[in-house]
């Protein structure tokens, strides 16, 4: 995503355009044994998991504006993804800004809490509402994702857990579906940037709401 990691960028596009299947047991660190299980085991015990996949995103830097718009497209609304990177202010050298995350969506008239310090309680606890989370961390060097489950896999330990993405750049876990997924604990170390924004952030989260549905209109008024 940053300009001067070009070979990074090539190879991260190359992967998003032009998928190739590798047979890997473990992806950045989740757990093994849990590879190809996603969405399949989605009724399993301490899964919970949102209908969302990734739109795949189109440049190497609009990893953000492709995950907003499926965020979106959840809330049935359809975008295009160049269109919110410009209002965005989307480039390549930085990428998207979490307030420029933010605001984009304030300007849909969504609800909007965001920030640095964000928890893994805090985003499970909006999964237990059926509510997605945006967050910013440093896989790719830095990358937008939305996490749509979480998988205590019927245990108690935390070092079992897995965090599952809808992921606009889904090239390496052998199932090119739109989702990824991470052993929850490394995530949870990995859950910064210290590239793109000029300063070092951590945890960094926006949760973003849709506004409420209109009420349909009551066709037996006048009557």
């Amino acid at each position: 995503m940053v300009a001067q990691h070009a070979d990074m960028q090539k190879s991260r596009l190359a992967c998003t355009l032009f998928p190739v299947l590798v047979a890997i047991t473990t992806f950045t660190g989740c757990s093994p044994g849990y590879f190809g299980r996603v969405p399949a085991h989605a009724s399993a015990p301490g899964l919970t998991l949102l209908p969302i996949t990734g739109f795949q995103q189109t440049t190497e830097y609009t990893c953000g504006p492709a995950i907003a718009k499926t965020l979106v497209a959840h809330a049935g609304r359809v975008v295009d993804e160049m269109t919110v990177a410009k209002e965005m202010s989307t480039n390549a050298d930085i990428g998207t800004t979490p307030a420029a995350m933010a605001g984009w969506f304030e300007r849909q008239g969504w609800k909007v809490t965001w920030g640095e310090n964000g928890t893994i309680a805090e985003v499970r606890a909006r999964l237990a509402r059926s509510l997605p989370t945006l967050v910013e961390w440093s896989d790719w060097g830095g990358h937008w994702v939305l996490v749509v489950g979480y998988d205590t896999r019927g245990t108690e330990a935390f070092g079992d857990d897995v965090i599952i993405f809808a992921d606009s750049s889904d090239c390496a876990d052998d199932r090119v579906d739109g989702l990824t997924w991470c052993n929850a604990e490394r995530f949870d170390f990995m859950w910064y940037d210290a590239v793109l924004f000029g300063k070092l952030m951590k945890r960094v989260y926006v949760a973003a709401d849709p506004p409420p549905a209109a009420p349909a209109p009551d066709r037996g008024a006048g009557r």
